[in-house]
């Protein structure tokens, strides 16, 4: 499932419970993929290799990403970073 999928599923989620706060989850995860567009090392390194993670403040996701070709590729939204974190 594309990451763009996961997450608009899970925002489907939040939105059904509190729209407002969807919406600002929803800038979170937008304000982060730029963020790592412009500094892709600022994230951890990722449980797979090649891979990177971040966590999205003040929501419950992890983006799991790479670079190629001097691209972010987000490729996979994780819903619960407490259930993620080690």
């Amino acid at each position: 499932v594309p990451a763009a999928t996961q997450l608009a599923h899970a925002q489907d989620h939040y939105h059904a419970l509190n729209p407002t706060a969807a919406a600002a989850m929803a800038r979170q995860v937008l304000d982060a993929t730029r963020t790592l567009a412009e500094q892709p090392g600022r994230g951890r390194a990722g449980r797979v290799a090649g891979t990177r993670e971040w966590v999205v403040k003040q929501t419950p996701y992890v983006l799991v990403y790479r670079v190629r070709d001097d691209a972010l590729q987000v490729l996979h939204v994780h819903l619960d970073a407490s259930d993620w974190l080690p």
